[in-house]
C-alpha cells in the first residue's frame, strides 16, 4: 500500500480576497518554507505566481516537513471559514464571548477569518468544529485510452502553448475570458493540470463613502485535473458549465496524449462490493494514511423509490439488509463514509455515487481517497478493448461456364 499523501494547497484564488499584510503575518510562521522557494515576505508585496507554484508543488527540501504540513492545513482551514456565513458565526461568538476583534472597516469576510485563526485561535476553531459538514466537492472520473500504467508525456512550452490557445477559442465562444493559463506540476505518480480563466462578466454592486457604485469584473477560477500514471486515469474538478469538462479532456487528449479521445471512457464506480460485508469487524480503513472510516449514508433504489439510511455509523445495519433477499431488488446509489485521516482529528466526508462521481471535503482528499476506493473494490473493471478484426483479402476463383 501507498504511504503518498502529499500536503498541497490548490485554492490558490481564495488568498487573493485577504488583506497582504494578514497574509505575510501568517507566512512568516512558516519561513523555512517562502525561504526554500525564495519567497520575500518582507517587502510588502506578494507574488501569488510564485507562491501558486509553490503551493501546488512544494520543493522536495520541505515537502514532507511538519511545517508544511502545518501551513497547507492552516490555508485550507482559514479559506474553508472565509465565507459570509462562516463571518457571521465568528462575529456572533465573539460577542457572545465579549471578545474584541480589532478588524478594519473594509475587511472582507476572509480577513476575518484570518484574523481571528491569528489573534483568537480557540474562538477560530471552535467556529470551524461547527461548520465541518459543508462544501463538499465534487470530481469526475475518466479511464485513458493507454489502460495501463504509463508515464507523463513529456510537455514543452509549446504544448502549453498550443493547448491554452485551443482552450481560449472554446473560452471566447462560451462568453468568457481569453488568455487562459495551464499549469501541470507533477506529484509522484500523479500530475495536477491547473487550467486559470475568467469566468463571464459579473456586475455587482458596492459601498464607498456612504455611495453606491457600480463593479465590472471577471471572476477568476481555478479548475483541476489530476492524472494518474499508474491506473492511466484522470479526475477533473470544473466550477463550469455543461460542455467545459468534456472539453478540456479533449483538448488535454490532443495536446498531451496526441489523441482527442484520449479519455472518452468513464471510469464507473459500484457500491455493489458492499453487498459481500457480511461481519461487524469488516474494517474499511485499508489504506495508510487513513485511521479510520464509518459507513454514515446508504441511498437504495427500488424501481423509482429512493429509500435513504443515515446514522453515525451503518454497518449493523448495512450487514442486516444484506442478509435480506428483498434487499437484492434494491440498486445501491449512493454510499458516504466519515474518514479520519492521520494527520486530521476530525472526520471529513467523502460520497460515492454509482457512477463516475465522487465527492470530497478538500480536492487534496481526491490523492488518498482514489486509493482508497481502489483497494475497496468499488470501480468496475474498465471495458475490454475490442481488438480490430484483421483485413484479409479475397481472392475471386476464375469464373467457369
Amino acid at each position: 500500500m501507498s504511504t503518498y499523501n502529499p500536503k498541497i494547497f490548490n485554492n490558490v484564488d481564495s488568498l487573493t480576497e485577504i488583506d497582504a499584510n494578514l497574509l505575510i503575518q501568517l507566512f512568516k510562521k512558516f519561513p523555512k518554507f517562502f525561504e526554500v522557494h525564495n519567497i520575500p515576505l518582507d517587502n510588502g508585496v506578494l507574488n501569488f505566481e510564485d507562491i501558486s507554484k509553490a503551493f501546488f508543488r512544494p520543493d522536495d527540501a520541505v515537502q514532507d516537513k511538519e511545517e508544511t504540513n502545518e501551513l497547507m492545513e492552516a490555508l485550507q482551514i482559514i479559506t474553508e471559514m472565509s465565507s459570509h456565513d462562516a463571518m457571521d458565526s465568528l462575529l456572533a461568538a465573539a460577542k457572545e464571548q465579549k471578545i474584541t476583534l480589532n478588524f478594519q472597516a473594509d475587511s472582507s469576510s476572509a480577513d476575518i477569518a484570518l484574523y481571528c485563526f491569528l489573534h483568537e485561535e480557540n474562538l477560530f476553531h471552535t467556529e470551524y468544529a461547527r461548520s465541518l459538514v459543508k462544501n463538499y466537492r465534487g470530481f469526475s472520473f475518466f479511464w485513458g485510452e493507454n489502460g495501463k500504467k504509463r508515464t507523463f508525456p513529456e510537455v514543452n512550452e509549446e504544448t502549453i502553448t498550443a493547448l491554452q490557445a485551443e482552450l481560449d477559442d472554446w473560452f471566447a465562444g462560451n462568453n468568457r475570458l481569453r488568455n487562459c493559463r495551464v499549469y501541470m506540476f507533477p506529484q509522484a505518480h500523479r500530475v495536477s493540470i491547473v487550467i486559470k480563466y475568467g469566468k463571464p462578466l459579473k456586475r455587482e454592486m458596492k459601498m464607498k463613502d456612504g455611495e453606491t457604485e457600480s463593479v465590472f469584473y471577471n471572476p477568476q477560477c481555478h479548475d483541476l485535473l489530476i492524472y494518474n500514471c499508474d491506473n492511466d486515469d484522470v479526475s477533473v474538478r470544473t466550477d463550469g458549465k455543461k460542455g467545459q469538462l468534456p472539453e478540456y479532456l479533449r483538448c488535454v487528449g490532443k495536446h498531451v496524449f496526441a489523441n482527442e479521445e484520449y479519455f472518452k471512457e468513464k471510469k464507473i464506480f459500484s457500491l455493489d462490493k458492499l453487498r459481500d460485508i457480511q461481519t461487524a469487524a469488516h474494517n474499511f480503513a485499508t489504506v495508510d494514511s487513513i485511521e479510520d472510516v464509518k459507513l454514515v449514508e446508504l441511498q437504495y433504489e427500488w424501481g423509482g423509490e429512493i429509500e435513504i439510511r443515515k446514522s453515525g455509523n451503518l454497518l449493523g445495519t448495512l450487514i442486516y439488509k444484506n442478509g435480506l433477499d428483498s434487499t437484492k431488488k434494491a440498486d445501491i446509489i449512493f454510499a458516504k463514509f466519515s474518514i479520519r485521516f492521520e494527520d486530521s482529528k476530525t472526520p471529513r466526508k467523502v460520497g460515492i455515487r454509482s457512477g463516475n462521481q465522487a465527492t470530497f471535503g478538500r480536492d487534496e482528499d481526491s490523492l488518498i481517497i482514489e486509493e482508497w476506493i481502489t483497494d475497496q473494490q468499488l470501480v468496475k473493471p474498465r471495458t475490454p478493448k475490442q481488438e480490430a478484426t484483421p483485413y484479409v483479402e479475397k481472392t475471386l476463383e476464375p469464373a467457369t461456364a
